[in-house]
């Protein structure tokens, strides 16, 4: 891994850190074999050329699931206008001001929207999808900025909630990803300006068994970074690369790739005995033998006999 430019979002030594940084535009750490999952707060998906921009940097990457946070639609903005070649969409609409999630799926992965998993309350999509014969969760959350103490402590409730259900959701592994504006707790070799809720949601995650990814500031305004688009997993074992992506609006992108390739273990071989079939005639007589033999010649001569 690359020491970071001074001129990048983060500029802190490579020392215990595991995000990679891709910011710059050299995406040559990624495998494009791996299921890459890819997420971005973009800000309105319908603004300039971010549709484009999108297009392009995940056809590059070989995204096959992308999670997008405040893209600010509502029912009357035309699905052609936030199409993706080759990928089927799902949308949870706020309206062209603020907010709103999707999910889009490369064409050829099944997969199945879990609408009662979904918060009612959070702008929350959850969707199963099957890859190699295994079922993995993606859940693409987006928690808007507040620092009213009422409404921080009704997202942990509703978190609390949520995460119960999706812990008890059988599959191969559970994803959650977005931007939950709190996280820069997590930043590695960094002291960011701590955000509401950086006491208090880290330990409800954890203690519902899921374990943060992301260590670098994903979000620069003015002077100031802060760590706030996150990836939770339930396992780790399958996360082959966690990486920020070069911002399509004042967000980084973020990458969760995981290896979901089976490798079944050499068989193993048995001896089996075939009682019924033994000549037990034949065994008889050999213990006739035995008791015939002259123990007193010593144990050596009574072997070679």
């Amino acid at each position: 891994m690359s020491t970071v430019s001074s001129d990048s979002i983060s500029s802190d030594s490579d020392f215990d850190v595991k995000t990679v940084n891709m910011v710059d535009g050299d995406l040559s750490p990624i495998n494009k074999r791996l299921l890459n999952i890819v997420s971005f707060n973009v800000n309105s998906i319908t603004h300039g050329n971010r549709i484009e921009q999108l297009s392009s940097l995940c056809r590059e990457i070989n995204a096959d699931i992308i999670c997008l946070q405040e893209t600010k639609l509502d029912d009357s903005i035309s699905p052609t206008l936030y199409k993706l070649e080759g990928f089927n969409v799902e949308t949870r609409h706020r309206n062209i001001h603020g907010g709103g999630v999707s999910v889009y799926i490369k064409e050829h992965i099944p997969y199945v929207r879990m609408s009662k998993l979904e918060s009612k309350t959070l702008e929350h999509i959850s969707i199963d999808i099957i890859v190699n014969h295994k079922k993995y969760s993606i859940n693409n959350f987006y928690r808007p900025p507040n620092n009213l103490s009422e409404d921080k402590q009704k997202f942990l409730e509703d978190m609390k909630q949520c995460l119960t259900k999706l812990k008890s959701h059988r599959v191969k592994q559970t994803c959650l990803i977005g931007d939950f504006n709190f996280g820069s707790c997590y930043a590695a070799n960094m002291n960011l300006n701590p955000l509401p809720l950086d006491n208090k949601a880290p330990d409800l995650f954890l203690e519902q068994g899921f374990y943060q990814q992301i260590d670098r500031p994903t979000r620069q305004a003015r002077l100031s970074s802060s760590l706030i688009d996150l990836i939770f997993t339930d396992k780790i074992d399958n996360n082959v690369l966690t990486g920020l992506l070069p911002p399509i609006s004042d967000h980084c992108g973020t990458i969760l790739s995981l290896n979901t390739l089976s490798f079944k273990p050499q068989p193993k071989r048995f001896r089996q005995l075939q009682y019924d079939e033994a000549n037990w005639k034949s065994i008889k007589a050999k213990f006739v033998e035995l008791n015939n033999i002259d123990y007193n010649k010593g144990i050596d001569s009574v072997a070679e006999e």
